[in-house]
């Protein structure tokens, strides 16, 4: 008797599967185990970003605190020299041209610290203010720039009469550089 030998090449059916598989992997654990590798790929590209946009303000911030710091690091360095300001050496016997000193000595103290008023007044300017709060900073601008003028130019005076030709052009320096500074302020201020 021969028996009948059936012979088909069908698709195995997922029990066969399971029974050869002796980790017993269905197609739920499969999209399962997908679904958390997209998750972690996902998280993992969040995190690069991350890194990366932290990188990149560290950047900005390094390179901010080197322009700032940019004359100090030179002259750490010794790459610059430090600009000495002109020292005010008269020897006289007189009490006029002493009395001189005193009050060019005052008017350094005046204007340095009208020149720190003025410095706070430029960088609180922002194009970005509303219209008001610049054309106010703009008139505080004019205003310190204005006040700072006369005091430089009482001192440039004082200077002109002890004869100190480095102090005038010290102070020659100064004044171009306020005026620039009020004439921008004054042509916003028109325009």
């Amino acid at each position: 008797m021969e028996r009948a030998h059936k012979e088909t090449y069908l698709y195995p059916s997922p029990s066969l599967i399971l029974e050869g598989n002796p980790l017993k992997v269905t197609w739920k654990g499969i999209v399962g185990l997908v679904v958390i590798l997209i998750g972690i790929s996902i998280v993992a590209y969040l995190l690069s970003s991350l890194e990366g946009f932290v990188a990149g303000v560290l950047a900005v911030f390094i390179g901010f605190l080197v322009s700032f710091f940019r004359s100090d690091i030179k002259r750490y360095l010794g790459l610059e020299k430090e600009k000495e300001l002109p020292k005010i050496e008269v020897e006289t016997e007189d009490k006029e041209g002493q009395e001189d000193l005193k009050i060019i000595r005052k008017l350094e103290k005046k204007i340095g610290k009208q020149r720190q008023k003025l410095a706070k007044e430029v960088v609180e300017y922002n194009p970005a203010l509303p219209e008001k709060k610049r054309r106010k900073v703009d008139q505080d601008i004019v205003e310190e720039a204005t006040e700072l003028i006369g005091l430089l130019d009482s001192a440039k005076g004082r200077a002109i009469q002890l004869g100190e030709p480095e102090l005038v052009s010290h102070y020659d320096e100064i004044l171009k550089e306020i005026k620039e500074t009020r004439e921008k302020s004054m042509r916003r201020l028109s325009g």
